[in-house]
């Protein structure tokens, strides 16, 4: 029996479970044929052919990516999204984690603007339309877990929160396959937002100011703003947020460093008394929004800023 590697999957786990097998792995192909559990007689043979394996199915997908990348304009039309990441991971069964131990494997991609769910691997262009959860990638966000905040056995383990809808427990095989997927969700997030910036579309939620009704709007290139209908209040870039907090329900509060200008308005422009990051140091001001959907907001805010981070340090994305 052969079980190809192109889009499949090595396991260390028990079937739908936590438990880790003892120096054995299963290896399942694209079309369901598995090597059944493969027991090895010491934790270094055991290492050495789980390492050989991972590290071809990982290869081998890094190179369906590319070629996939490579097909548009050709065999795919010319405006069709570039894929950035996909891979397997664990998934929870249950709607709230802490009371599950079932687990499935489910396929993530990253592609455009667009973070997808599936449950088997998108292989033909229609197949991108079976995606069981998409969400644009802004409104996204992993938290990866320390050990005591595991919820079961499973090791490498992180929420996937997708906008205010969903929220996942997942894991993956390895330490290595969740830096490169957080790598990867960094990079798309970036490559987003600046694309959003470049054509004028910037990221707007309804919100409250003051008791005026209005919008929170959020612009890479021009920072966070308020405005009311086609007047803007204030601007602030994302270099003078110092810190923010809220009260877990509808309440937001904005902290940014007194830019030391007599207009509402801020431009990119430096003054001579400016800091570093373009700010002038002084009082802090706070600005109160009230928005209906916070947690949608604050993951936005998350993937502004860490794109901000991304622009100023390339060395952030890399391994």
């Amino acid at each position: 029996m052969t079980v190809p590697l192109k889009y499949g999957r090595v396991t260390r786990y028990q079937p739908n479970s936590d438990q880790l097998r003892r120096c054995s792995f299963e290896v399942v192909g694209l079309n369901g044929h598995s090597t059944g559990c493969l027991l090895f007689s010491s934790f270094e043979e055991f290492n050495k052919w789980f390492s050989v394996v991972h590290s071809n199915i990982r290869q081998l997908m890094e190179l369906e990516v590319s070629r996939f990348n490579e097909r548009i304009g050709t065999d795919f039309p010319p405006k069709t999204e570039p894929l950035l990441y996909m891979g397997w991971l664990g998934l929870t069964l249950h709607d709230s984690p802490q009371l599950s131990r079932l687990w499935q494997d489910v396929f993530l991609a990253l592609r455009g603007d667009d973070l997808m769910l599936f449950e088997v691997p998108p292989i033909f262009l229609d197949d991108w339309k079976s995606a069981s959860v998409k969400e644009k990638v802004y409104k996204c966000v992993i938290r990866v877990l320390d050990d005591e905040e595991l919820l079961d056995k499973r090791l490498n383990a992180f929420f996937l929160h997708c906008g205010s809808a969903h929220t996942f427990y997942m894991s993956a095989e390895t330490v290595g396959d969740v830096s490169r997927l957080e790598r990867c969700w960094f990079r798309a997030t970036s490559n987003s937002l600046a694309k959003k910036s470049a054509v004028g579309s910037p990221v707007l939620f309804k919100v409250s100011h003051n008791g005026q009704e209005g919008q929170l709007v959020f612009d890479l290139d021009k920072g966070i703003s308020f405005a009311v209908g086609q007047q803007c209040l204030w601007t602030y870039r994302f270099a003078c947020l110092k810190r923010s907090y809220d009260d877990r329900d509808r309440k937001l509060f904005l902290h940014f460093q007194d830019p030391g200008s007599s207009t509402s308005l801020l431009t990119d422009a430096a003054t001579t008394s400016s800091t570093a990051d373009g700010c002038v140091s002084g009082v802090a001001i706070v600005k109160e929004v009230e928005v209906p959907d916070l947690q949608l907001l604050l993951i936005v805010l998350h993937s502004f800023l860490s794109s901000k981070l991304t622009a100023v340090d390339p060395q952030f994305l890399k391994p």
